[in-house]
């Protein structure tokens, strides 16, 4: 017999798989799917709250779901996030507030969201940026300015790694190698990817191409414009800024089936 967080599990999984489907095809995530999805989450944990005669599965869908949905707003608030994205990890929130299998699976969620998310943007910036040839010409010019700075990072990691092994008998040379590699890239990254923000991201459209959706470069958060703005910002004609970003949605569905089925990824890294 299905259990409810069977029947919230395939809610969860296939409603952020859709929104993040759509979202890497239009920029945006439709309101009716989270909507749809908090509706469903919180309807099931009340029939089964009222079934077995114990409200705490509903008490623990509002509490992890209206949680969510704060840290969503506080991310959506400084700009890093969608509305969109905050709704669909609270919609995840009220309808999978536990797994049977999975201690402390909320945190566990939230902490793959993190993960899987910081090698979605990493993945995404190169794929914008090794496609746009500006980006490419404009970090090769930056890079042969710029090498000495961007290398300050790793060099003092390998020193500071180096009297650590020097001193630390368990201490492994591959270790030493995998973390100066990866600082290595991470500060070859932050370069290439304030360029590609500036160069890839951002556009002027004359106003007759705006569509709802897009979002205005002058923004503060990820709000793409209505109808009505669209309309309006053409009745005045000549040309906007609009600015796009890494399309994050798609990173829910990953994270909550790697939480179901592998727990929390930060012990296998």
């Amino acid at each position: 017999m299905m259990q409810p967080i069977d029947l919230t599990f395939f809610i969860a999984l296939f409603g952020s798989l859709i929104a993040g489907l759509w979202d890497l095809k239009t920029t945006e995530i439709p309101e009716e799917i989270p909507a749809l999805m908090t509706g469903f989450g919180l309807f099931i944990w009340f029939i089964y709250a009222l079934s077995i005669g114990n409200m705490y599965p509903l008490f623990l869908s509002v509490i992890v779901g209206t949680m969510f949905l704060s840290i969503g707003w506080v991310f959506y608030r400084m700009g890093q996030w969608g509305d969109g994205d905050a709704a669909i990890m609270a919609s995840i929130g009220y309808l999978v507030p536990f797994f049977p299998s999975i201690p402390l699976f909320s945190f566990s969620f939230f902490v793959n969201i993190f993960i899987v998310g910081l090698f979605w943007v990493v993945i995404y910036g190169l794929f914008a940026g090794l496609r746009n040839e500006k980006v490419i010409k404009r970090f090769i010019r930056e890079f042969k300015r710029d090498w000495k700075k961007i290398l300050i990072l790793p060099v003092f990691t390998f020193i500071l790694l180096s009297f650590m092994f020097y001193y630390v008998e368990f201490f492994h040379w591959m270790f030493l190698i995998s973390i100066i590699s990866i600082v290595f890239f991470f500060s070859i990254f932050v370069k290439f990817g304030k360029i590609v923000e500036e160069e890839a991201f951002i556009r002027t459209i004359p106003v007759s191409e705006l569509r709802p959706g897009d979002v205005l470069a002058s923004s503060k958060v990820w709000e793409g414009l209505t109808k009505q703005d669209v309309e309006r910002l053409k009745r005045k004609g000549g040309k906007v800024k609009i600015k796009d970003g890494v399309r994050f949605g798609i990173v829910f569905p990953i994270a909550l089936f790697l939480t179901v089925f592998y727990g929390n990824i930060l012990f296998f890294i």
